[in-house]
Parts: C-alpha cells; sequence; structure tokens
C-alpha cells in the first residue's frame, strides 16, 4: 500500500468507511491517487444496505483553498459505488480542522479526511446550524431526474422558477460571503428507484448557478448553452444576467470545453449539503424540488458526527 494514504473497512464493530491521505481526491486521479480511489471504493462496497436510511459523508481538513465537498465526496469517488446502498437521503460537511488521528501506517502530517456513514432517522448536520434562511422553494418541476441529468437543465428549470416568483427570497441583502448550507427534496412518483450520488451534481450545481449572476456576456459557451436548452440566445442572456435571486454573487457561470460547457458555479460556500427523495402518488406524475438556502455556523467545539 502506498504511504500517502489509509483506507479502513467497514466492519460490525466500526460500521463506517474512513480515509485519510497526503492531498484532496481529485476528479481524474493519477499514480497513488487512483490507488486510493480503488481502495476507497471497494470499500464502499462493503457498507450494508440499511432500509430507509441516510448517508452521511464527511470531509474534514484544515485547507481552506477552494473546492467542491460533493466532488470530493461522491462525484470523484463515483455513483456507481454507492448505489446499492438505496438511501433515501444523502448529507455531506466540510469541517475546517485537523482530521482525526490516523490508524498504524498513517502519517500525522496528512491534511484530508473522509468518512462515510448509515443512520436511520434524520438528523440535523454534526458540525454546522442554520442561522438565516436565505430562500425557499416548494414543488418546482424539474423533470425526471437519472445519472444523465445535466446541469442546464435544471439550471433553466430553477432560473424559470425565480422569474415566475416560485422562490421567495428570505433575507434581503447584497451576496453573501458567508458559510452556506443547502437542503433539496425531489418529489417523485412512487416505486422510483433513484441513486442520488448520481444526481446531486447537476442539482446542487444547477441551484448554485440559478442563485448567482453571469458575468462575461456572450461567447462561445453561452451559444452552444443556448443551443442544448432550444432557447435563443437573447433569452439565455437575459436569464443568465438576471440579478434577482443573485445570492452567491456574480462570476463567469459557464466556460467551453471540449465539444461543450463547464459550469462554474460559486458552490464552494456550500459547506453543508443534503438530499432527499419523497415519493408521491400516483405512479405517474411530475418530478419536482423543494428546497432551502441558509447560511450556517460552526456548532460548539468538540461536536461529533461518529
Amino acid at each position: 500500500m502506498d504511504r500517502s494514504y489509509v483506507v479502513l473497512d467497514p466492519n460490525a464493530d466500526h460500521p463506517l468507511v474512513e480515509a485519510w491521505s497526503a492531498e484532496r481526491l481529485p476528479f481524474e486521479p493519477k499514480g497513488w491517487k487512483l490507488q486510493f480511489r480503488d481502495d476507497l471504493r471497494e470499500a464502499l462496497r462493503k457498507l450494508s444496505f440499511i432500509p430507509d436510511s441516510n448517508l452521511v459523508a464527511l470531509y474534514v481538513s484544515p485547507v481552506k483553498g477552494y473546492c467542491d465537498v460533493e466532488n470530493i465526496v461522491f462525484y470523484n469517488v463515483g455513483a456507481a459505488f454507492f448505489a446499492h446502498l438505496q438511501c433515501k437521503g444523502i448529507r455531506f460537511e466540510r469541517v475546517f480542522s485537523q482530521p482525526p488521528t490516523p490508524p498504524k501506517g498513517g502519517a500525522n502530517g496528512w491534511k484530508h479526511y473522509l468518512s462515510y456513514v448509515l443512520i436511520k432517522g434524520a438528523r440535523e448536520f454534526a458540525y454546522w446550524e442554520p442561522f438565516r434562511l436565505l430562500a425557499k422553494w416548494e414543488q418546482l418541476p424539474c423533470g425526471k431526474m437519472t445519472g444523465s441529468s445535466k446541469v442546464e437543465s435544471v439550471w433553466h428549470r430553477f432560473k424559470l422558477g425565480i422569474g415566475a416568483g416560485r422562490v421567495q427570497r428570505l433575507f434581503a441583502c447584497e451576496a453573501v460571503a458567508s458559510n452556506l448550507g443547502l437542503k433539496v427534496t425531489i418529489h417523485v412518483p412512487k416505486s422510483t428507484s433513484l441513486n442520488l450520488t448520481s444526481v446531486i451534481k447537476p442539482v446542487f450545481d444547477g441551484i448554485a448557478a440559478a442563485f448567482s449572476r453571469h458575468e462575461g456576456g456572450t461567447n462561445l459557451a453561452t451559444k452552444r448553452l443556448a443551443d442544448a436548452l432550444g432557447i435563443g440566445q437573447k433569452e439565455l442572456i437575459r436569464l443568465l444576467g438576471n440579478e434577482t435571486m443573485a445570492i452567491l454573487g456574480s462570476r463567469r457561470l459557464v466556460y467551453p470545453r471540449g465539444n461543450g460547457i463547464q459550469w462554474n458555479p460559486n458552490d464552494a460556500l456550500l459547506v453543508a449539503g443534503e438530499l432527499s427523495v419523497i415519493e408521491y402518488a400516483p405512479d405517474e406524475g411530475e418530478w419536482q424540488l423543494s428546497g432551502e438556502l441558509f447560511e450556517v455556523r460552526e456548532t460548539k467545539p468538540g461536536t461529533h458526527l461518529i
């Protein structure tokens, strides 16, 4: 095993996956990071299914550089390796502190720690608490969600919801720079099977982008985005530049990448997130999103997830 990381498998006495590493897990790892990801995937396979459970993921590091926590704990690992858990909800938190002491074979200087555990019943965030509700929305149409859902689809529908007055802003202020939390519920037809880790990226990135204003005007990326959505360039620029709900501020939201686009929402502000699913009858109906965006503050020192 490479000395740059340690992964602990779950067992009956310790039913969680834990991992320590010298560097953060990227999207396309190479070298020892590739083996790190493979070992982490194998450990996650050993988590046992618990009916009606929630998956809680934690990323602990004193490194405060820009990063997307949802990517680190779910997307960079691979949604397929969580599918067997059939969770009703997933949650993540980013904690700015030294990781817990690694086991024998680990280095105390490692700055990055991940953990995954299944819990029964609803719980609040362990390291963050909401203190100011910024916006909320109920049952916005979102279309059917799958592992191939795109950020632009969620962004577009959410922007239309904002324009229709279906997203309520509850705290009038300029763009916030503090730590934020986001809770989203997907309403789905009864008997729907959905791997939440496969859709959290388009849902969270799309909503974060919708709470931002695009800077950069017309370019190749906006042309591609308009074509992908089947709307005119003028209408797209109007939606991108809308400031009505730019709670996350202004930035260049889309860039060209290959033959497509790359989204760039300011989701590094999201240190706590939760995505859950609610089934409704009848078996056929429109998929919808409900949720809330809020500011968070740290809970008392010594509060622990596990």
